[in-house]
Order: C-alpha cells, then sequence, then structure tokens
C-alpha cells in the first residue's frame, strides 16, 4: 500500500520552464519582487551609502523609503551548491528568502516557513519536475502564480506600508 501512495504524487514534466534554471525563474520573482516595490516608490540603494546607518546585519542592497528610512536589507550568499537570497529586517530577525541551486528552489517567509518548492529530478526519459506551494502540488502555471501571491506580493504589500514614514 505505501508503494502505491507514494506513487500518487503528481510529477509535472516542465514545457513552460524547460530551457529556463532554477536561477533564471529565482531572477524573474526577485526582478517581479523590485519592481512592485519600486512602484510604490521604494527605492534599491547600495546598502553602505554613506547617507545611510551602517548595517546591523549582512546586507548588500537596502530598501528605502522616500525619506531614505531603511525598510529590509538584501544580502545574496553563495555556498554547499545553491545560492541564498533575502530581504531581511534591519534590526535581524527571520528573514524572506529564496534557496536555488540546479535541481531546487524554495521560496521562504518567517511566517510560514517554505511556501514553494520545485524539483528537478534526473531519469532515463529526461527530467521530471515537482512544483508545491501552499502544501499544495500544482502544474508550473498555477505554481508561478502561487509564488507571485504567497512570496513577491507578501513582501511588497508588508514593505509599501510605509512608502512616506
Amino acid at each position: 500500500m505505501k508503494k502505491s501512495i507514494s506513487l500518487l504524487f503528481v510529477l509535472f514534466t516542465l514545457p513552460l520552464f524547460a530551457d529556463i534554471t532554477f536561477h533564471d525563474v529565482a531572477h524573474q520573482v526577485l526582478n517581479d519582487t523590485w519592481n512592485e516595490l519600486y512602484r510604490c516608490g521604494l527605492q534599491r540603494i547600495d546598502a553602505y551609502d554613506p547617507r545611510l546607518p551602517r548595517p546591523q546585519v549582512p546586507a548588500i542592497d537596502a530598501v528605502v523609503n522616500s525619506k531614505w528610512i531603511v525598510l529590509a536589507y538584501t544580502n545574496e550568499e553563495f555556498g554547499s551548491g545553491a545560492t541564498y537570497y533575502a530581504f531581511k529586517n534591519p534590526n535581524g530577525g527571520l528573514p524572506h528568502s529564496v534557496t536555488y541551486g540546479r535541481d531546487r528552489i524554495e521560496f521562504t517567509t518567517p511566517y510560514a516557513g517554505v511556501i514553494a518548492s520545485a524539483s528537478r529530478a534526473m531519469t532515463v526519459g529526461g527530467p521530471i519536475y515537482t512544483y508545491r506551494c501552499a502544501n499544495q502540488y500544482m502544474d508550473p502555471n498555477n505554481w508561478a502564480a502561487c509564488v507571485r501571491n504567497y512570496y513577491t506580493m507578501v513582501i511588497a504589500n508588508q514593505l509599501c506600508r510605509y512608502p512616506l514614514n
């Protein structure tokens, strides 16, 4: 019985992302996130710009509002076959992050943990992909929409509340 249950997992071939790597997907989502932040008037500034307070967390960029108040920092780290990119609270705390490598990508929020993931496995017949978001397996199009709703828009809605503070 266990074997039949494990075979019920839905596996999708990936015509939508067939020539796109998880690196490309991560950067598409991050670009989409930045575009949402720009849309509400926030700016991306070097974290060590002398006009800003010195970062209290490892950082590359700062997300600032029109009064140059730091709302978040971003950081990107490489290692162990994966890349980690995070939007961090200026005072520390758990970040919103995306971690990706050649065969896996995960989107994480401090509130829900891993909210979306996709993975690739190589088989004799070629690669197979699995997509999971909000604790459900889904097809690539619904997965992309779910990532936008539960990752990109959560970050944007959270930070865009403070554009004029």
